[in-house]
């Protein structure tokens, strides 16, 4: 069991006592973590507040979020859609990176591009 999860009821109530419009946050740790055999990504931790404050942030937009997106296209759009998230999880798992994948190699298969063009935009953001 965590420490918020054990300390629960205090920690609430000293959240809930925080000006979020005043409220400058904890800085984060920079760090990095594996994002394939041969590659690292960078990540920030947060402080356990900070998670927090964000996620119910998340938890309060998503749904006006994901009303104004492309709607999912079975081999077109492969971001991860709140409609379809279970019990007790932000997003669906599906579609996922494998299905990217596989809709890619079909595309290639098929023969009608010559070239076929990947990034990640979360390399984007440090650059």
């Amino acid at each position: 069991m965590s420490v918020v999860v054990q300390n629960w009821p205090s920690i609430r109530a000293e959240l809930a006592d925080i000006d979020l419009d005043t409220y400058r946050g904890y800085d984060k740790v920079a760090a990095f973590a594996p994002k394939s055999r041969l590659n690292v990504r960078r990540v920030s931790l947060l402080h356990p507040y900070d998670l927090i404050f964000f996620t119910a942030l998340v938890l309060e937009l998503r749904d006006g979020v994901s009303a104004s997106r492309l709607p999912a296209h079975e081999d077109r759009v492969f971001s991860y859609r709140s409609e379809e998230a279970g019990e007790n999880e932000l997003y669906s798992k599906a579609p996922g990176y494998r299905d990217f994948r596989d809709a890619v190699e079909g595309r290639v298969q098929k023969g009608d591009s010559n070239f076929v063009g990947i990034t990640d935009i979360g390399d984007f953001y440090p650059s």
